[in-house]
């Protein structure tokens, strides 16, 4: 019934993952890819009045500036937590 519990296993990417040898997904880059920057709040509560994003739009290589304006729909994840902020820092 248990053939794996508490019983050691072998792992076959163990060792590139201990030498720094292992490629994984955010290490990839390719041609023409973008990169994306999350601004977290530099205060632990408050109510948002307004967003400017002029500033960060006029950034050399900024392509694109997302705010919660810019969701379709509901903006839940995993069904409570919101995507991006909308009203208040929390």
């Amino acid at each position: 019934m248990f053939r794996t519990v508490s019983k050691s296993v072998n792992r076959i990417d163990g060792y590139e993952k201990v030498t720094g040898k292992a490629v994984f997904g955010a290490d990839l880059n390719f041609f023409g890819q973008l990169h994306a920057k999350t601004l977290y709040g530099n205060v632990p509560h408050a109510k948002i009045i307004q967003i400017d994003t002029r500033k960060a739009e006029a950034l050399k290589g900024v392509i694109s500036v997302i705010t919660v304006k810019d969701i379709p729909g509901e903006n839940i994840m995993f069904g409570r937590f919101p995507v991006l902020v909308s009203d208040e820092i929390r």
